[in-house]
């Protein structure tokens, strides 16, 4: 008689799932959420069905990937938004040869911003380019406020702040708008005026962006500042809190910024040109930069596939402990479902002959890659878990892989 086959299951000490537990939860506000009581969040009854819905599955490929933001830390985000800003710069460099040229096109943008008016072409106005300049200034300021307003309320309940969805998007939406006007400010009759007439659409709009970001730099610290004096006022006068409230937060405003202003360069001069020209350093969404920053320079694509099997992992912990079945039949289940794919590329793959494959020839692909990766699991005998362990080494690969370049 035949020994009966043991269900699929996964050691509730396996070192991924811990891994998965400090290196993505702890970064993650939407997963953190289910750490109830003290627990692990995989050990939440419902982790199975709740985590699968989140936004922002660990891993993704979108620019701004909420987990990915919350990685960053201080330094991070000052050498991402410094890298950004010499990209943003380099249709400058091209203009400027040498100390009298910089002088030239100083002088000349000081002309178009201070002395020629125009009117708006959507109120009709007539207006001055650094009116418009200093209204877009006030923009990315207010874009600072309720992410500051979180931090300081974290900071007087002795809490870490947590960068939410909410807070991306409405930085994101006030960043995108100040990019987008400096485009269209970039395309008017007076950015077309003197030496400018003769200069690329990318460098006029990288002109008007150095100049905004000068004001920007200069504006901040004061507006901030404000912030805080008001907020502690209210506090000692309602509250009789009289601990003083720190400045030392993540400038997200900032690294959201500096990408979207760079990611319109760039799309202003495949526009003007037609081609996209490979640069030695290319601009990095926030969500790459982090990833590769943080694991020694691998590719961030490699470094987000691990994510996911990380994600994976936990979620099919969760998900056996009330479905007893094999490992074959788990992945048969979970081919079904596109949210565990959510890295691929397209959903249906195309064949040399142009047809498109069916679901089940979809699902049958799936399957075999699960199954693939279910039996690397198993088959590991090292001291870690085959996931963390193939992230650890990819670290320590591309790490030493750099330091022998230097």
């Amino acid at each position: 008689m035949s020994k009966a086959r043991q269900p699929f299951t996964i050691d509730c000490k396996d070192k991924d799932l811990q891994v998965f537990e400090l290196n993505i939860v702890e970064h993650h506000p939407e997963l953190k959420q289910l750490k109830i009581g003290g627990k692990l969040s995989y050990e939440h009854p419902q982790f199975h069905e709740l985590s699968i819905k989140v936004n922002d599955m660990p891993g993704n490929s979108k620019p701004y990937c909420i987990f990915a933001m919350n990685l960053f830390g201080l330094d991070d985000i000052e050498e991402y938004y410094w890298e950004c800003q010499t990209l943003l710069e380099r249709p400058i460099s091209q203009l400027v040869k040498n100390d009298s040229l910089e002088l030239s096109v100083r002088a000349e943008m000081h002309r178009i911003m201070h002395t020629i008016e125009f009117r708006h072409p959507y109120n009709n106005e007539v207006t001055l380019m650094a009116r418009e300049l200093v209204e877009l200034v006030e923009h990315c300021c207010y874009a600072w406020d309720n992410w500051l307003f979180t931090v300081l309320k974290a900071q007087i309940g002795n809490e870490e702040a947590m960068f939410t969805p909410e807070l991306l998007t409405e930085i994101l939406d006030k960043c995108s708008y100040v990019a987008d006007q400096l485009v269209l400010l970039s395309k008017l009759p007076v950015m077309n005026t003197g030496a400018f007439e003769e200069f690329r659409p990318n460098q006029k709009y990288a002109l008007l962006a150095k100049s905004l970001l000068q004001l920007y730099q200069d504006t901040i610290v004061s507006h901030v500042q404000c912030l805080v004096d008001d907020l502690q006022s209210e506090l000692l006068t309602t509250m009789g809190y009289e601990k003083l409230l720190r400045i030392d937060t993540k400038r997200y405003v900032d690294m959201v910024l500096y990408y979207e202003l760079s990611k319109r360069a760039a799309e202003l001069e495949m526009e003007h040109t037609g081609i996209k020209y490979e640069r030695e350093v290319e601009l990095k969404s926030p969500n790459a930069f982090i990833y590769t920053r943080l694991h020694g320079g691998y590719k961030a694509s490699d470094i987000r596939a691990t994510y996911r099997w990380l994600f994976i992992k936990a979620w099919l912990y969760s998900w056996l402990k009330v479905n007893a079945v094999s490992a074959n039949k788990a992945a048969e289940e979970m081919a079904k479902n596109d949210r565990f794919f959510y890295l691929d590329k397209v959903s249906r793959k195309v064949g040399k002959d142009g047809v498109v494959e069916s679901d089940d020839e979809c699902y049958a692909r799936r399957q075999k890659q699960l199954n693939s990766e279910f039996s690397k699991w198993k088959k590991y005998d090292g001291p870690f878990a085959y996931i963390s362990d193939s992230l650890f080494s990819k670290s320590r690969n591309a790490y030493e892989k750099s330091q022998q370049s230097k």
